[in-house]
Order: structure tokens, then sequence, then C-alpha cells
């Protein structure tokens, strides 16, 4: 097929079946192609493949099973991510008023961090450009700005974006991270630089389900996850930079409960999907995810 050619949808079809796969319904399929583009919906074949070839019967219907499997886990994860973000936001935010001040001045003043820290030039930056980009559509910081004439940084957190929050965090001194990661796990064995990858991760992974791209089976680009407790857990190479290390890396920042709650609802999401497939298993899905199969154990 030409990837360079737009096929119309009776096309695309036939393409669908010269590869090998079912369509057990062209009407169905047709509405399901109508609504989502062919080539990400097929971004999920590969769950299907042995050796380079689809497994046998593999139905068009299943993979775009996987596909919604994958945006439901999307939101699941989103949801978690930002309960982690805000955890963050409210620990930095607190530790760093109590000692260093809480106006911009403070928290935008080089020597109250690492000031050799190779990323604080950019984070200062970002964070002025953040509070000045959301200056008119953000209630509160316009109302501070013009009634008190500064932006306190429980204000202005309000606007700053993960990312910006973990390079907050990776740019504070030393003693600063490790007491607000005291604050957060009780595994005296993790290093705040340990520490600073499990936000790293958690960002790569909140963007990729942010702007739509796969989750369930991908890897962290040039970020690697310190084996720990958790991962001793398992026998297993995985753990690193891919699901089941954003996992471990939420458990060492959610409370128990909510973390509980997202593995739950990751559970009940992989039995409910592989019900009406019947070409893979459980077990080839969990292997796609990097997930061994008592992943559960990471539960409280």
């Amino acid at each position: 097929m030409d990837n360079k050619k737009f096929l119309k949808i009776d096309e695309l079809i036939n393409v669908i079946k010269n590869k090998g796969i079912t369509i057990s319904n062209d009407q169905k399929t047709k509405l399901i192609l109508k609504d989502n583009n062919y080539y990400v919906v097929m971004g999920y074949k590969t769950v299907f493949k042995k050796n380079g070839n689809y497994k046998s019967n593999v139905n068009f219907e299943d993979i775009y099973k996987i596909y919604q499997f994958d945006n439901k886990l999307k939101h699941i994860l989103l949801e978690a991510m930002l309960n982690a973000e805000s955890l963050m936001k409210t620990h930095i935010t607190n530790y760093f008023s109590n000692k260093y001040g809480y106006t911009e001045k403070d928290y935008l003043d080089k020597n109250n961090y690492n000031y050799n820290h190779y990323h604080i030039d950019e984070t200062l930056t970002d964070m002025k450009n953040q509070i000045y980009n959301n200056m008119e559509s953000n209630k509160a910081l316009n109302h501070y700005s013009v009634k008190y004439k500064f932006i306190p940084l429980w204000v202005a957190n309000k606007v700053f974006t993960f990312g910006l929050i973990k390079n907050t965090y990776l740019c504070m001194k030393d003693i600063d991270k490790l007491n607000i990661m005291k604050e957060i796990t009780d595994d005296s064995k993790i290093a705040t630089k340990d520490f600073g990858t499990f936000l790293r991760i958690m960002v790569a992974f909140r963007n990729r389900a942010a702007h739509n791209a796969i989750v369930y089976n991908e890897f962290a680009n040039n970020i690697w996850v310190s084996r720990n407790r958790e991962h001793n857990r398992f026998d297993t190479k995985f753990g690193r930079n891919d699901l089941l290390a954003v996992l471990i890396a939420l458990k060492y920042i959610l409370n128990k409960d909510t973390f509980n709650e997202v593995l739950d609802e990751i559970s009940i999401l992989i039995d409910k999907t592989l019900k009406d497939i019947n070409s893979i298993t459980k077990d080839d899905l969990l292997k796609e995810m990097h997930l061994p199969n008592n992943y559960e154990i990471l539960k409280w």
C-alpha cells in the first residue's frame, strides 16, 4: 500500500482484508473508520502479531478494542498523574514558602535553588513566562497582581505545568529535595535523584497521554528508573522506562488508597477489554504492556 496515497474507506477495508485480518461486519468497520484514523488504530496491531505475522483469527474490531483500551488507560493515568502533580505542587509550595518566602522575589531568586544546576536559568525563565502567559486568563493571577502587586507561590503554581514542577524539584538544593521527598515517601533507600526520575517518567507518560499518543506499550526515551524494592518483587527486566515504571513511580508519590484505586481500575479495564477478544490472551496483553502477570501485588 502506498502510504502517500489517500484511500477511501472502501479501499481501506480491502487493505485490511488483504493483510489477513478478518472483518465481521463491513458496515460497522466503515463507521469505525469514519470517526477514527485508520493509521492510528492500526498502531495497536503489534499485540496481534507473532514473528512479523498476524496471529490466526485476528479481527479488525479486536485491534480497535485495544485502541479503545489504550484511550481509557490514558484517562486513568492522567487522573492519577493530576493527583501526583497536585501533591507535588502542595509540598513544594509549603516547604519553599516556609523556608525562603513566597513572593516572586523569593521563588525567582536563583540563590534559593542549586544555582549551579544546568536547568536553573531555563526553569526560572519558564516560571516567569507561564505566569505572564496566563495573567489575563487566570483570575487569581490577575487579582493578586492588581490588588496586592505580587503573586504568591501558591497562586502561581496553579498555572505551572507538571513539567515545570518537575524541573523546580530537580533544581532545588539537595537538602530541600531530600526533605520534600521524606514528606512524601517512607522509603529511606530512595535517593533524591531517583525520586526526580519518578517525576521525569510521569511527566513523559503524562505528555504522551495528553497528546493522544500510544501509552500502553511504550518506552520513555532517555529515562531510566533505578531498581528499588518494588522491582525486586518481580522476575522481569521491565519497570525501568515503561508502564510498570510509571506505576512504581506513582506508588512512591500517591497516597495508598489512591494508588490502590488506580491499580484496581487498570485491572478491571484489562479484564473487561479481553472479555470479547479471542485472538489474544491476558498473558499476551500484559506482556505487550510490559507488566508481569502478578503486577497487582504492587498494591498496598
